[in-house]
């Protein structure tokens, strides 16, 4: 009983030594090197598991030879683990192709999600049609349309400087009275007397132009867009 025991163990042991080596080769494939070590240290102590059965196999059957089994003692332990890391080796590859391939085909029907989506989207104008629009194989997530503008002007008055005149000449008395016209005899009898009979004051008068004024400037038509994000 104890024989047959240690046998299945083997078997057992000898499948795990496969699937560790299959799951080891799927893990670089794909380019988890951390769990690719972790798998090699497994699948040693997994095959050294596996040589010490192979081990108690041989030693509890010394008449293996009389058996119909005999074939199982004369092969070297180093050839059975060959054997298994081979069929893990093809069996990781095999299952990489098969995620690969599982992997495309998702890719490929959530791209053609993606395109029937955008298909089905309305086309944007910027006017009625401004956001979960597509142009251009674009989808916007605000895609608005901003008319020219023209420039906003009033007019103003402005001083651009002055301009220097005379007054008419007049009759302008000591204590600064003064007549309006310079003919006037006796014009300063009662003030003192004449100071300057032709007098002219100097006027300086602001001189004034109309200028346009930009309130607003001009403005080109354009778009505001906004693509939306991939999820």
């Amino acid at each position: 009983m104890k024989k047959k025991l240690t046998f299945v163990a083997f078997i057992f042991t000898s499948l795990f030594v496969i699937a560790g080596m299959s799951v080891v080769v799927s893990n670089f494939k794909k380019g988890d090197f951390s769990q690719g070590v972790v798998g090699i240290f497994l699948v040693v102590g997994i095959s050294f598991l596996d040589y010490k059965l192979w081990e108690a196999i041989h030693i509890n059957q010394p008449n293996i030879d009389s058996s119909s089994h005999s074939w199982f003692k004369r092969i070297n332990f180093t050839t059975v683990l060959a054997v298994l890391l081979v069929l893990g080796l093809l069996d990781g590859n095999n299952k990489r192709k098969e995620e690969s391939s599982s992997q495309a085909s998702q890719n490929n029907e959530t791209e053609n999600d993606k395109k029937e989506e955008e298909k089905q989207l309305p086309t944007c104008d910027g006017v009625s049609i401004t956001s979960d629009c597509v142009v251009d194989g674009i989808t916007y997530s605000k895609y608005i349309y901003h008319p020219a503008k023209e420039a906003v002007t009033h007019v103003e008055k402005v001083q651009t400087g002055t301009e220097t005149t005379t007054s008419d000449p007049y009759i302008l008395c000591k204590d600064g009275f003064h007549w309006g016209s310079k003919t006037r005899k006796g014009a300063c009898s009662g003030h003192n007397g004449v100071a300057d009979p032709e007098h002219v004051d100097v006027i300086e008068k602001p001189v004034y132009e109309e200028q346009i004024v930009e309130d607003s400037p001009a403005q080109d038509e354009y778009y505001e867009k906004e693509e939306k994000q991939k999820e």
